[in-house]
């Protein structure tokens, strides 16, 4: 009898001693959801920078493709000073032929009125320094001095406190730059002169200007008596002589 509850206990104990290694199978048992570790999700500022949205903002290149002009209100009596001497009114988009062979462009970037955009080519500082641009904005005057070339945003102004139409657009006093002039003389066969002409620095003579002299098929440089092109830049004072054929 001892030994068959000795038998019994035993069993007994061998079974308590299974039961939780059941328990662990029964956890993962088909039918329940098996645990899984969930991947540690990373706040933006402390990992990768999520990728940006589209913006409707102009890229920086193009923000900064126009020159910024700095207008000064004009006075009344500035104003009045200027108006009487009649500058050159652009009032369109539509530009003159003088206009554009001066170098220099305007166009209103959306309307007549709104803001708009001044473009002044390298080929108007080849003679000029400066030129004054003025805008109308209801009863005032602005003014901007424009030095170097390239295109310059036009914004409307503001007035008191408050964005004012642009009424039109004026090009004010262009100052030249300091002209330097060469004579270039012309002599006859009997070494009388027959012409003079001011040439400006780096230009060429104006072949319907120079003389003509019978039988002779071309010029010759005085000093040197080398042939001498109408092509040629004046650079300095030259007296030229016949070349006879």
């Amino acid at each position: 009898m001892k030994r068959f509850l000795t038998l019994l206990l035993v069993i007994a104990l061998a079974m308590a001693s299974f039961a939780p290694v059941a328990h662990a199978k029964d956890a993962n048992a088909p039918g329940q959801a098996k645990k899984t570790q969930q991947p540690q999700r990373t706040p933006p500022e402390q990992g990768k920078k999520a990728d940006a949205a589209p913006s409707s903002t102009p890229s920086s290149a193009s923000a900064t493709a126009e020159k910024q002009l700095v207008f000064v209100e004009l006075t009344k009596a500035q104003a009045k000073e200027f108006v009487e001497a009649k500058p050159t009114k652009i009032t369109s988009n539509a530009q003159s032929e003088k206009e554009k062979a001066t170098g220099i462009a305007f166009a209103w970037v959306n309307k007549q009125k709104d803001d708009g955009r001044l473009t002044v080519d390298a080929k108007f500082f080849e003679e000029n320094k400066s030129v004054t641009f003025v805008i109308k904005a209801s009863s005032s005057y602005f003014s901007a001095v424009i030095t170097e070339p390239g295109t310059y945003a036009v914004p409307r102004p503001v007035v008191k406190g408050k964005t004012k139409n642009i009424n039109y657009v004026l090009l004010g006093k262009i100052e030249k730059k300091d002209e330097l002039f060469f004579t270039v003389t012309f002599v006859g066969f009997s070494s009388a002169v027959i012409a003079t002409l001011q040439v400006r620095s780096g230009k060429k003579i104006d072949a319907a200007k120079a003389p003509v002299v019978a039988n002779t098929q071309g010029w010759l440089v005085e000093s040197s008596g080398n042939p001498f092109s109408l092509d040629t830049p004046i650079t300095a004072d030259i007296r030229l002589y016949p070349w006879a054929k």
